[in-house]
């Protein structure tokens, strides 16, 4: 009869019902241990194995599950049923009677098509039945050799003698078959093994260029990093000293205002000590009065006229009022033209902060002039006007019409080719005969125009 079959990877729930020669249930009342182990039958090593509270006992039959995480890993081909149990001797209880039940049980495959029973593919659960009958106690039967028992248990009824010999060949068959495919699969694995080591080598050469370009690179990228930061520190340090230089022109710029000041003030005071005149305090009025511009100027004698007098008069309690003849004679001595007023404090500080208020930074200044210079020497440059409109040119040499000479002047008859079309030749020799270009491909272009 053909091993029922499992698949490698599911769940296996397998139960065992025990019985004793004819069909007797057996007892697992008084049982003191047992183990039950599923082994392959050409490799020993390859097995799963259950104790104690791992089989569920109900009367004669034993119940358990083989997980898929044991399943996924048994080798393929048949597998043996080592199941060993002892209870306490009726007769004697203080010793135990131990009992071993060795048959092939099951066949693990790894494809479905190789299965000859169902798979709840839902739960991914394999049932599986064993019979469990044991025909012998442990030490066998007396007077049954090694071939009845054989045939017993794995035999049929027409099994021979030679059908045993041939039976206890198979496991060394199969295992000296299983070796030479052992030894392939190990020379395969070998080569495969060389060849991934290899590719290892490889990589790891490779990881090694690549680790050695990223360090390089690295430290370009360091290099550079320290040379931004140089420059952004040289940067830094220009623009302090730029913002230096400008704080400086500043200060010198209201500096050179304040010196300014002080000269035209030490100016006029050294013009009032040489050349100055106080109406108010040479010629007092009455009180409460007060000089006029026209009435200041006509008070100082004659005698005391003179060019570039200073006159300074009150125009009121708390107002003085100073200016300066710039006439060129006396004769225009009551001339407003002639007179200019002197500055004073009040008229200082307006000047001076009238300057601050509209003053532009040297640089920016500098830079609209040299714009304006350039679109005018372009202008110029390229004599290219929409229209000109003047009361008179005076030409110091030449007048030219698309860069030619409007007239020519010689001493003989025209012997060149006119230039454009209008154009003049004035023979200066005997009457001064004119000519006028008719056209522009000969001499004989020139056409006289006068006699």
């Amino acid at each position: 009869m053909a091993l029922q079959t499992v698949l490698q990877g599911v769940h296996v729930d397998v139960s065992i019902p025990v019985t004793r020669l004819a069909g007797e249930p057996e007892n697992f009342v008084d049982i003191e241990f047992i183990s039950l182990r599923f082994r392959h039958r050409i490799r020993p090593g390859v097995f799963v194995e259950f104790l104690g509270d791992s089989i569920k006992i109900e009367a004669n039959v034993l119940s358990l599950t083989i997980p898929d995480t044991s399943t996924i890993l048994m080798s393929t081909g048949e597998y043996m049923l080592d199941l060993l149990y002892r209870k306490t001797n009726v007769l004697r209880p203080n010793n135990y009677e131990p009992f071993r039940l060795i048959k092939p049980v099951f066949e693990v495959v790894s494809e479905s098509s190789k299965l000859n029973n169902t798979v709840d593919t839902e739960l991914n659960i394999q049932s599986i039945v064993i019979q469990g009958e044991i025909n012998l106690p442990k030490d066998g039967i007396n007077g049954a050799s090694a071939f009845d028992i054989w045939k017993a248990y794995y035999g049929e009824e027409t099994s021979t003698i030679d059908d045993y010999f041939a039976w206890t060949h198979l496991p060394v068959n199969e295992a000296a078959s299983d070796f030479d495919l052992l030894v392939v699969s190990f020379n395969e694995f070998n080569t495969f093994a060389k060849a991934e080591e290899q590719n290892r080598k490889t990589h790891e050469t490779e990881r090694d260029a690549r680790e050695g370009t990223r360090i390089v690179d690295e430290q370009l990228r360091k290099t550079a990093e320290i040379g931004r930061e140089t420059k952004e520190g040289i940067r830094n340090e220009n623009e302090g000293i730029r913002e230096q230089n400008e704080a400086d022109r500043s200060e010198l710029f209201n500096q050179s205002i304040e010196e300014s000041v002080a000269a035209i003030a030490a100016a006029s005071a050294a013009a009032n000590a040489q050349n100055s005149y106080n109406v108010t305090t040479a010629i007092p009025l009455a009180a409460g009065t007060y000089y006029t511009k026209a009435t200041a100027r006509a008070a100082i004698p004659t005698a005391s006229r003179k060019l570039g007098l200073v006159n300074t008069f009150a125009l009121s309690a708390i107002l003085w009022y100073t200016e300066k003849y710039i006439g060129s004679t006396l004769a225009g001595w009551a001339t407003e033209s002639n007179w200019e007023q002197v500055p004073d404090k009040l008229r200082v500080d307006t000047i001076e902060s009238n300057l601050k208020s509209t003053e532009l930074p040297i640089s920016e200044a500098l830079n609209m002039l040299y714009n304006k210079i350039v679109a005018l020497e372009r202008l110029v440059s390229s004599g290219i006007f929409g229209s000109i409109q003047a009361e008179s040119i005076d030409i110091i040499k030449d007048l030219k019409y698309r860069g030619a000479s409007l007239v020519i002047e010689g001493t003989a008859a025209p012997a060149v080719v006119p230039e454009f079309i209008g154009q003049k030749y004035i023979n200066t020799s005997g009457a001064g005969v004119v000519y006028e270009a008719k056209g522009i491909t000969s001499v004989s272009d020139w056409k006289q125009t006068s006699n």
